[in-house]
């Protein structure tokens, strides 16, 4: 009877290790088919808050690729992949089909570096990268993936960089110019303003979203405002200048005001989303193809520097005078704008005394003497207190 028991005890314990044998293979065998990998996608840092998506849509088996069946109904074949020119024709046949279908399977944003980076990638699988969402500010090329890649020279990489191909004249469509006007209340223009400058990017996960972000919500969803990393100062001719700028929404705010002007730190916001290009023109920043964005911001003096009514007429050169002799007059040249010397004046002063101020002197003047004797006359007895002392020591 106990060899009996022994026997059972004996066959569970062997069917047990077996299992557990069974379930460490299998997951030997997972881990060593699922090892992982990264792909970065670099675009640039303009692009920042951009989404994009990558959808696995085969996987390779015993060394062969076997496409998923929905791209196989799209008269896809493996071959497909092996040419260049029929691939491109071929990835725009499946994000057309990712598109239409919704289908974003990871999703990664461009980060401030400019960089999209996907993490724990599977490899033995093979992806597309597609843009879904942004065309409006940058159309980027669908990117064929296998995973792992492997060089001509036979090296496996698990940790990919591709740099996409954005179409030139894609990309020229969908961007944009602004020129920013700087001007004084009578149209003189301003130099030596300094703006920083600014994006709305709008974002689904506030992942990478810090405190320090200005944040909001509009008709197009939550945004944060990025801000450029130079900022831009006004030229003589009060302006600047900012080209190739994807379609969006910017903002300009003034950091530092012309001398002798108030600071202005309201947001100047304006929408880019027509394709324009600039030019310089009789040192001017002005159109040169398309219809760039265009604002005036105007500053006005500061209460130090005087009334609005002391700012010279734009329309008045600043030039010296001459006198009817030809001679130029320099001491009646115009003042720079911001200038002390159109408040300094070049007169002697003149000091007018009244009845009332002549009785206010003599007043103070009494007191002043007054003060004086009683010091005089307490300092005298000090002294022959002290010596009338001396003397009754002696």
């Amino acid at each position: 009877m106990k060899k009996l028991y022994f026997s059972r005890y004996a066959a569970i314990l062997l069917a047990l290790c077996l299992m557990c044998s069974a379930l460490l293979v299998a997951g030997f065998s997972a881990s060593a088919t699922e090892e992982k990998g990264s792909v970065t996608v670099q675009l640039n840092s303009d692009y920042e808050g951009l989404p994009l998506s990558m959808v696995e849509i085969g996987s390779y088996e015993n060394g062969e690729l076997k496409l998923d069946k929905a791209y196989v109904d799209l008269g896809i074949k493996k071959e497909d992949f092996e040419v260049n020119e029929v691939l491109v024709e071929k990835l725009d046949i499946i994000e057309k089909y990712l598109l239409e279908n919704e289908i974003y399977g990871d999703i990664a944003r461009v980060n401030v570096d400019g960089n999209a980076v996907f993490t724990d990638v599977v490899c033995q699988k093979v992806y597309v990268i597609y843009q879904p969402v942004g065309r409006e500010q940058v159309v980027m090329s669908p990117i064929f993936v296998p995973m792992p890649v492997i060089e001509k020279d036979g090296t496996i990489k698990k940790n990919v960089v591709i740099e996409p191909k954005i179409p030139k004249n894609m990309d020229a469509e969908n961007m944009g110019s602004i020129i920013l006007n700087k001007t004084g209340a009578k149209n003189v223009k301003l130099e030596g303003a300094v703006f920083s400058f600014w994006k709305k990017i709008y974002y689904t996960d506030d992942t990478g979203i810090t405190s320090d972000l200005e944040t909001g919500t509009d008709e197009g969803g939550n945004f944060y405002w990025k801000r450029y990393k130079t900022d831009f100062t006004t030229d003589k001719n009060g302006q600047i200048s900012v080209e190739a700028v994807p379609f969006g929404t910017y903002r300009f705010i003034e950091e530092k005001a012309p001398e002798g002007y108030k600071l202005d730190s309201t947001p100047h916001l304006m929408t880019v989303d027509e394709p324009a290009t600039l030019k310089l023109e009789n040192e001017l920043i002005v159109p040169d193809a398309g219809t760039p964005c265009e604002i005036t911001v105007i500053n006005v003096l500061d209460d130090a520097y005087g009334e609005e009514s002391k700012e010279p007429d734009a329309s008045v050169e600043d030039v010296g005078f001459e006198d009817s002799a030809g001679g130029e007059l320099s001491d009646k040249t115009p003042a720079p704008v911001g200038s002390t010397a159109n408040l300094v004046s070049t007169e002697k002063p003149i000091i007018e005394i009244t009845g009332d101020d002549i009785a206010k002197y003599i007043i103070i003047g009494s007191i002043v003497g007054v003060s004086l004797l009683l010091v005089i006359i307490m300092a005298v007895v000090g002294k022959k207190g002290k010596n009338k002392k001396d003397d009754d020591d002696k």
